[in-house]
C-alpha cells in the first residue's frame, strides 16, 4: 500500500544521498581541510582534520539511520537473523555516533594521559620534552632556537643580576652565539641568595680558567632570554641546553622546590645531555639536594 510505496520512495532517496554524500565528502571536505591547515602550526592543524573527520562521522551515522528507517518503512516486518543487513547498519550509525562521542577534546585528553600514564619512561619524556616545544616542529624549532641563541662572559655578571628577577640590563651585556660553542647553561633559583650565587659564580669560573686558559660563557636566563620577549624563548629551552656544553646547577635551599629548575634538569637528561657534565655547586651546608643530584 502506500506506506510500503513511500518507505521505497524513501530507501531511493536515502540511497541517491549516499552516492552523492560518500565521494563529496571524502574527496573534496578531506583534502581541503589537509591544504587549508599547511600554514598552522602543527596542533592546530591536527584539531581542524578531527574536526572534519567529526563531521564525517555525524553525517556517516545519520545517513546510515535514514537507511535503517527507510528500511523499516519499506519492510515493518523485522528481517531474520538470516537477513542481517538491517541489524548491520543500526549496529554502524551506532559506532560512528560512539567514534563522534569518543573523538571530543575532553576525551582525547583522558586518552592522552592514559597512555603517558601507561607509558615507557622514554616515551613520557619525549611527550614533555615535545609540550615544552610547544607547536613548533622540529625543525623550525631548531631554527629559531639558532637566530635566538645568545650568552654571556662571566666578568659581564654582576651581583645585583642575580639578587632578583628583576631587569638589569644583562640582556644588552650578551652576545649572539652558535649552538654547541657555550661553555655551561646556569641553572639557579631566583629564591636562593644571589650573594651566595655570584660567589659560586665566579669560583667556578676561576677553576676553568685554571684548567681551559681563558675565561668561560654561560647561557643565563635573565642575559639570553630577551626581557621584553621571555615567551618566544622558553619554548626553545631544550634545545639551549642541548647548546651548551655543561650544565652548572647552582643549588641553594629553595632549589628543590621550584618545578622549573628541576625540570632543566630533566631535560639536559633527556635532550642527551651526560651526567658527567653537570657540575653542582652547593650554596650551603644545609643544601642536601646537591648530594641526591649527585
Amino acid at each position: 500500500g502506500g506506506g510500503i510505496t513511500a518507505g521505497v520512495a524513501a530507501r531511493s532517496a536515502v540511497a541517491w544521498a549516499n552516492v552523492l554524500f560518500y565521494p563529496g565528502a571524502v574527496f573534496a571536505l578531506l583534502p581541503i581541510a589537509a591544504a587549508s591547515s599547511r600554514r598552522l602550526p602543527p596542533r592546530r592543524a591536527l584539531l581542524r582534520l578531527v574536526t572534519v573527520v567529526r563531521v564525517l562521522f555525524v553525517a556517516t551515522a545519520l545517513t546510515t539511520a535514514a537507511n535503517v528507517t527507510a528500511s523499516v518503512l519499506a519492510h515493518p516486518v523485522w528481517p531474520s537473523a538470516t537477513d542481517p543487513q538491517r541489524y548491520c547498519q543500526a549496529v554502524e550509525a551506532a559506532g560512528f555516533l560512539l567514534a563522534t562521542m569518543l573523538s571530543t577534546p575532553r576525551c582525547r585528553r583522558g586518552f592522552h594521559g592514559c597512555l603517558l600514564r601507561g607509558g615507557t619512561g622514554n616515551r613520557r619524556a619525549g611527550a614533555l620534552i615535545a609540550a615544552l616545544l610547544g607547536n613548533r616542529s622540529l625543525r623550525r624549532a631548531l631554527r629559531k632556537a639558532a637566530e635566538r641563541f645568545r650568552c654571556v662572559a662571566v666578568d659581564e655578571v654582576t651581583e645585583e643580576d642575580l639578587l632578583s628577577p628583576r631587569d638589569t640590563g644583562l640582556h644588552a651585556r650578551s652576545v649572539r652565539a652558535s649552538l654547541g660553542q657555550v661553555d655551561a647553561f646556569v641553572s639557579h633559583s631566583w629564591g636562593d641568595d644571589g650573594t651566595c650565587k655570584m660567589a659560586a659564580l665566579r669560583d667556578w669560573a676561576s677553576e676553568f680558567e685554571a684548567a681551559h686558559g681563558r675565561r668561560p660563557t654561560v647561557w643565563l636566563g635573565k642575559g639570553s632570554i630577551d626581557q621584553t620577549s621571555v615567551a618566544a624563548d622558553l619554548a626553545g629551552l631544550p634545545l639551549y641546553l642541548l647548546g651548551c656544553r655543561s650544565l652548572l646547577v647552582l643549588v641553594g635551599n629553595t632549589y628543590g622546590s621550584r618545578l622549573w629548575c628541576v625540570m632543566e634538569v630533566f631535560a639536559w637528561l633527556q635532550m642527551g645531555g651526560r651526567r658527567e657534565d653537570i657540575q653542582i655547586v652547593r650554596l650551603g651546608s644545609r643544601c642536601s639536594l646537591a648530594h641526591d643530584l649527585s
